[in-house]
């Protein structure tokens, strides 16, 4: 069985945005858009700093007023084996603690329009391991609705993994295994909480961790949702 670790994030939005790329999610490291890399590689000599990738989308045309954007992110060995102890950072992994969610746009997002947030959440979950984790942040009344110009790459969340436990004598195998990371899904939801979903199949929605160059194994929706327990 191949390791897989799967986050979602949600977004409340607060104000609307104003027009970049094919339709769909995007997703690069260190930057927004076409400024992401499409690949990262780290040395694992070293437990200080960290590396950082970027969740943005491209929305359709023919949206109503949104409320709400979700993604779906997928991160796993390239190979299809199981996820490595260096990129187990759940509670109870090797690395806890060591993977972050950020809604704010800060730096990474220069080369895409921001939305401001007015609530978000993330969740992620694991396997083998079926580990499911919620966070809610924000607060403060849910703001009038968006309307998402066509054409605009928007900034969507920052996903920030950690060095620690890369060497040492605690340190946690597998840091140079070649990995997938993939935004299947982006998410629009209305004032009824109704939503409209697009997918990502082509090189813009999947970057590479130490090159990791086998192809991406394909997973419908329903498989995605299937992995989150209540």
């Amino acid at each position: 069985m191949r390791g897989w670790y799967v986050v979602a994030c949600v977004l409340g939005l607060a104000l609307g945005a104003e027009p970049c790329s094919a339709v769909g999610g995007n997703i690069g490291w260190d930057s927004c858009g076409p400024a992401g890399g499409s690949n990262k590689d780290f040395a694992c000599n070293s437990n200080a700093g960290a590396d950082s990738f970027v969740v943005s989308f491209v929305p359709p045309s023919g949206l109503p007023l949104i409320y709400l954007v979700g993604c779906t992110v997928e991160i796993f060995t390239a190979d299809g084996s199981i996820l490595p102890d260096w990129w187990q950072l759940q509670g109870a992994g090797c690395r806890p603690s060591s993977f972050a969610v950020t809604m704010a746009p800060g730096a990474s997002a220069e080369g895409c329009d921001t939305i401001p947030v007015a609530v978000s959440t993330w969740t992620y979950a694991y396997g083998p391991g079926d580990l499911v984790a919620a966070v809610t942040g924000g607060g403060g009344p849910m703001a009038p609705g968006v309307e998402l110009v066509p054409g605009r790459e928007y900034f969507l969340a920052r996903m920030r993994v950690d060095h620690p436990g890369t060497v040492g004598s605690d340190s946690c195998a597998g840091c140079s295994v070649p990995m997938k990371l993939v935004v299947w899904t982006v998410s629009f939801y209305d004032a009824q909480g109704f939503s409209t979903r697009i997918t990502s199949w082509d090189r813009q929605g999947q970057i590479t961790w130490q090159a990791g160059l086998v192809p991406v194994i394909s997973r419908s929706w329903g498989q995605i949702k299937g992995l989150y327990r209540r």
